[in-house]
């Protein structure tokens, strides 16, 4: 066999293999929450809480003393706000409570223990949950409320509603896809986003009519653009387009497996990104002291709010209901991600098999199936990248100026994508800069260097105009990042474990990431020996292996920036929160990389 193919179908098979243990045991809890009940099936101390407490109610949790619980407090932080919104409930020690200003009070009751907040003249017990030594107690003089079974909620009510809601942004996605491409998804994906933000900022719940008026304007503005620009498209026949969107197909139908066996799960994506949502519905904009009041720490009001005002469109339309199915928006994003890397990198006799199997091995390994299947923001933030990043370097000269502006866009979704999108542009020009010295066979590729600087970060200044004015008013109006400190004033030895883990992930345990950081080394290393790959001139390996030099620069600048991101964190339980984002962040970067090889294998003929 050519070595030529047989390399990277050797490395697609084994990233195939290392990603399928952990891909059968998230196989395995599927199966297991479809047996449990699936959507209805509900956490112990929610299904407790669940027939007392209703929308506003005053709960007071009494936070466990043990430091090593701090990650299972926020879960259940998280779980109560979600119940009593758009309430928050209070957290501390017994001794912080205000009887006058609590209903509800969640304490420990192992062994028969009482709160000494609760006596008995005054609180009685009304449920108990046994797994996890829970009681929920409420006053005596209390009114108690009609509640509606959530079980019955999820059963009668809850799905239908659901779909109805989650159909405007799909024909939205549908339509700019369809009508544009790739690129005019991402640009009309943000710009819907932004104008759902638009009735949170004055103040008003947006309805089924602003939901589907704002998706039909922005799918207008698409094709219109479109016949306007008709050179920002993409004309070009792929022969494997059928096989593409099958696969991809087959992708979202197997992340909606996953997905709707359980319903909210904490904490993961849509706790968080969908209790914003929940909350701007229900208090009709942003609540009094958003920014500034600990109360809604939980929720991270300074995280950029993209993701979030996608849920609360799906919430406009469905009069609130958005917990089982709102799911599939990350879903849906992670097949269009997976479908816009294998359009844009598996083309040849190569890349058609082994590339794809490499790509479905990344997507099919566990990070990627918890970021997609529980709404986490990455879903969208990767789909804005690898669009961007692959346009860059598969466009047209025109279209390769706009694609800055889908990288930038990544800041709309994601801290980190504003991250993505820097390092990408210095990574492109260092490229650049290396290549146009070498001045071989593309001297037409680039423009004069300084020149090209200029217009590609103007692009990419248009891109994060968007992203940085969020930034700069969560700071005006006093917000920021929870248990983060300023960016100038690091931990350096959290810095450095933070690099370790990330060294220890990409280069010693190089299946943890589909094996692409060490394949990218070896292409950039023995690119000087052509010959190994049938070539009788260096310089036919030039271009790609230049965009995997600049996607290995890019990897290597995220490890950097990631390093330092930890680094600032204040985090009680640091450790936690390495072990439980590092991989997720390492897995964009990740992707580039095996675009950027896949497409080496494939024109170093």
């Amino acid at each position: 066999m050519n070595l030529r193919v047989s390399y990277p179908l050797v490395v697609a098979i084994v990233a195939l293999c290392t990603t399928a243990p952990g891909t059968i045991r998230e196989i395995r809890r599927a199966v297991i929450g479809w047996e449990s009940g699936g959507p209805t099936r509900l956490g112990s101390e929610r299904a407790m809480a669940s027939t007392h407490l209703t929308s506003g109610s005053n709960l007071h949790i009494v936070v466990s003393p043990s430091p090593g619980a701090v990650s299972e407090e926020r879960a259940r932080w998280q779980e109560m706000t979600w119940l009593t919104m758009p309430t928050p409930p209070t957290r501390g020690t017994e001794s912080d409570l205000v009887p006058e200003k609590a209903d509800f009070v969640l304490a420990p009751d192992g062994n028969g223990h009482t709160p000494a907040c609760c006596p008995p003249d005054r609180w009685r017990k009304v449920a108990s949950c046994l797994e996890t030594s829970r009681g929920l107690w409420t006053r005596i003089d209390r009114t108690p409320a009609s509640t509606v079974s959530r079980n019955e909620c999820l059963t009668l009510v809850s799905p239908a509603r659901e779909l109805v809601g989650i159909i405007p942004l799909f024909l939205l996605a549908g339509g700019c896809l369809l009508l544009g491409g790739f690129l005019d998804l991402v640009v009309g994906l943000v710009s819907f986003s932004a104008l759902m933000f638009l009735p949170t900022v004055f103040g008003f719940a947006p309805g089924p009519a602003f939901a589907y008026g704002t998706a039909g304007l922005v799918v207008a503005g698409c094709h219109f653009f479109g016949r306007a620009c008709p050179l920002t498209r993409c004309r070009r026949r792929d022969a494997n387009r059928t096989f593409n969107i099958a696969i991809a197909a087959a992708l979202f139908v197997f992340l909606v497996f996953l997905s709707l066996s359980h319903p909210l799960l904490v904490p993961n994506g849509i706790a968080v990104v969908g209790g914003k949502a929940k909350l701007w519905f229900l208090d009709a904009g942003l609540p009094a002291g958003w920014f500034s009041e600990d109360s809604w720490a939980l929720l991270v009001p300074a995280y950029p709010p993209g993701t979030a005002t996608l849920v609360l469109s799906c919430f406009s339309v469905s009069g609130g209901c958005g917990e089982w199915l709102t799911q599939l928006i990350g879903c849906a994003a992670m097949a269009l991600a997976f479908l816009a890397a294998v359009s844009s990198s598996c083309h040849g006799q190569t890349a058609r098999i082994a590339g794809t199997i490499w790509l479905l091995a990344l997507f099919l390994h566990p990070v990627a199936l918890k970021t997609g299947t529980q709404l986490y923001p990455d879903s969208m933030s990767t789909l804005c990248i690898v669009v961007g990043w692959n346009l860059l370097w598969v466009g047209t000269e025109r279209r390769r100026r706009l694609a800055w502006i889908a990288l930038g866009l990544a800041g709309w979704f994601k801290n980190e994508g504003i991250l993505f999108a820097i390092l990408g542009w210095i990574a492109w020009m260092i490229a650049g800069f290396r290549l146009e010295q070498r001045r071989l066979h593309f001297e037409s590729f680039y423009r004069p260097f300084w020149q090209n600087a200029f217009k590609s970060l103007s692009m990419l200044a248009i891109g994060l105009a968007l992203p940085l004015s969020w930034q700069v008013a969560v700071r005006i109006a006093g917000g920021g990042l929870p248990d983060y400190d300023s960016i100038w004033n690091p931990n350096l030895q959290q810095a450095c474990a933070a690099l370790k883990q990330e060294l220890t992930m990409t280069l010693f345990k190089p299946w943890n990431c589909g094996l692409t950081f060490l394949v990218a080394i070896l292409i950039c290393v023995f690119r000087r020996h052509p010959q190994r790959f049938n070539c009788e001139d260096a310089g036919c390996l030039e271009t790609p292996t230049n965009e995997v030099f600049a996607a290995l620069l890019f990897m290597l600048g995220c490890l950097v920036g990631f390093s330092w991101i930890y680094g600032c964190s204040r985090a009680a339980d640091f450790d936690w929160h390495l072990l439980t984002s590092l991989s997720r962040l390492l897995w964009t970067p990740t992707l580039i990389l095996a675009c950027a090889s896949i497409r080496w294998f494939d024109r170093s003929r």
